[in-house]
Formats: C-alpha cells, sequence, structure tokens
C-alpha cells in the first residue's frame, strides 16, 4: 500500500513538473540525466531520449558558456551540495540562452545521494536588458563628457576671438580672426553633430519597460 501511495505521489510530482514554464533536469548519482520535462524539451529541441544518461554540460554548454560557472557545477556535483549559476546554455539548433540554474541534491530516507535535480529559469530576456542599458549607459555618458569637456573649447575660442576683433582695428588681423572663427565655428559644428548623432543612437534603441526611466535617472547622476 505504502508503495502504492509513493508511486501515485512520485506520477502527480512529475505532471506537476511537466505543466510549470521552467526547465527541469533530474539527474542520477553521477550526474548523468534520468529525466527532463516539457518546457525542456520544448526550448532546447531535446528529447528525453536524446539526453537520456548524457551530462547536462555535454549537451548544453557552448563556447560562450561560463567556465567559472561550470567549476561551481562541478564542485557542488562533487561535494553533493547546492549551489546557484547563471550561464549561457545552447538549444539543438546552436542557439543561445541565459538560465539562472538552481542545483540540489536528492538523498533518499537512509540519506544516500540518489541524484541531483536541476531547476532553470530563462533570463535571457532579462540579461538582454542590461546589456542594452548598459550600451546606453555607454553612450549617455559620452554625450555628457563631450557636452561638458569638448564643447567648452571652441565655446570659448568664439567668446575671445570675438572680445578681440571688437577691440582690433588692423584689416589683415581682422581676416585672421575671421579666419579663425570659421575653424572654431567648424569645430563647434561636427561636436554638435556628434551629440545629436549619439542622442539618435539612444533614442533609436528598444525601450525597456519597467526599467527605463530608472536607468535614465541614474545614468544622469552618474554623469
Amino acid at each position: 500500500m505504502k508503495l502504492k501511495i509513493r508511486q501515485d505521489e512520485n506520477q502527480h510530482l512529475l505532471e506537476i513538473m511537466n505543466r510549470v514554464d521552467c526547465y527541469i533536469i533530474i539527474t542520477n548519482s553521477e550526474g548523468k540525466i534520468t529525466w527532463v520535462n516539457k518546457a525542456f524539451e520544448n526550448h532546447t529541441g531535446y528529447s528525453l531520449s536524446d539526453v537520456i544518461n548524457q551530462y547536462p554540460g555535454s549537451m548544453l554548454r557552448g563556447e560562450d558558456s561560463c567556465p567559472e560557472a561550470e567549476a561551481k557545477i562541478a564542485n557542488a556535483i562533487k561535494k553533493q551540495s547546492s549551489c546557484t549559476v547563471e550561464i549561457i546554455n545552447y538549444t539543438r539548433t546552436r542557439q543561445k540562452y541565459w538560465v539562472k540554474i538552481s542545483i540540489a541534491p536528492l538523498f533518499d530516507e537512509s540519506l544516500n545521494l540518489n541524484g541531483f535535480i536541476s531547476i532553470q529559469d530563462n533570463i535571457t530576456s532579462y540579461r538582454n536588458a542590461q546589456n542594452l542599458l548598459s550600451e546606453k549607459n555607454t553612450l549617455l555618458k559620452k554625450i555628457a563628457w563631450i557636452t561638458s569637456h569638448q564643447l567648452r573649447k571652441p565655446v570659448a575660442s568664439i567668446l575671445g576671438l570675438n572680445e578681440v576683433l571688437q577691440q582690433e582695428t588692423d584689416s589683415k588681423t581682422k581676416d585672421e580672426i575671421f579666419s579663425m572663427l570659421n575653424s572654431c565655428t567648424e569645430e563647434l559644428d561636427n561636436i554638435v553633430k556628434s551629440i545629436n548623432k549619439g542622442i539618435n543612437e539612444v533614442e533609436n534603441m528598444p525601450v525597456i519597460e519597467g526599467v527605463e526611466n530608472q536607468f535614465k535617472s541614474n545614468s544622469l547622476r552618474e554623469s
């Protein structure tokens, strides 16, 4: 009777794990896959028959996967302990995606190691948002630096030359001043164009709902 109850409980648990959106991998004590849920199959393109008795890393890792994260996973398995990492995985068609992986050991009633469970949340959108915000932050800092530094030089030169011009009476000297004013004006125009280009690049980047306003305020404070 107890065996029947335990089997029913396990079946119910598998049904629940097959309905969740996160990717779930169960391995044996050696770290080889024994079961994956439907979400894992649907996203990666690997069926259970493709990955059973395989190490997850051999199927899912690639050139952009973080070695430090892989080492942390290996160390947790070796020590039969839990760990959480963020890492790039690859689908069957070698499409990259970011996951936050939480790994925990599974023990039986006698505290013997049965295997491990890996619960993986897809954080690709979050990571892409981070990268986009970093790019915007870099551009805004560049614009702020140009505005506060490079812009000062031609403006100061124009103001200084204009003051000298008003006091100068020699026509030849005035011509030289006009020539210098033209050079400063061209320099100023190029700087303004550079600023406008940076602003357009920022405006053309996708808007990330929920974090855009916070990012802009932080960027302005940092600059």
